[in-house]
């Protein structure tokens, strides 16, 4: 299996508890440690921990 490439590293926070999330972001568009439903507004996206989605 292939290494991923890193190509960013994001800080954002759970819209639903705020919880701080660091997000790892692969040259293949994937990413890692959250859940992102895309954005709310221009300005802003919608990002879930791990724990408040898998709650549902």
């Amino acid at each position: 299996m292939a290494k991923k490439v890193i190509s960013k590293r994001l800080n954002k926070a759970c819209a639903v508890c705020g919880k701080s999330i660091k997000v790892i972001l692969y040259a293949d568009r994937s990413y890692r440690n959250g859940h992102y439903f895309g954005k709310l507004d221009r300005s802003r996206e919608y990002w879930e921990c791990p724990k408040c989605y898998w709650k549902k």
